[in-house]
């Protein structure tokens, strides 16, 4: 990677990301076929190659983050745990509207993530 080819934070960060992705595509296509490659394939065809999955568009022209058709791990910004959002956080002592959120209370202090 040039400086020149990605030259801001966000384009850095958006094209990591779809390196991350290439390479989680790549990983599980050889798990599918180390996986079938012991077995029988029942219909006769070929197991999805990587050309056949296609859960990212890019669209570097208009300088947009990709879209996943997945949905990563999320992480709440209310404990900082991982696993569900802030809404559904456990911690979460009643179910609240946006229109009793307090704006003036203090987020919670970001918490060692558990490994």
């Amino acid at each position: 990677m040039s400086a020149s080819r990605s030259s801001t934070l966000n384009e850095i960060i958006t094209e990591a990301q779809h390196v991350e992705v290439i390479l989680y595509l790549r990983n599980k296509e050889l798990r599918l076929r180390q996986n079938t490659s012991n077995k029988p394939n029942i219909d006769g065809h070929d197991p999805t190659t990587l050309v056949s999955i296609s859960t990212w568009t890019y669209n570097s022209s208009k300088n947009t983050s990709p879209t996943s058709t997945t949905q990563p791990n999320p992480t709440c910004y209310r404990c900082y745990e991982t696993g569900h959002y802030a809404p559904n956080c456990p911690l979460n002592d009643s179910r609240r509207t946006f229109d009793s959120f307090d704006n003036n209370a203090e987020p919670l202090p970001p918490r060692p993530k558990n490994n």
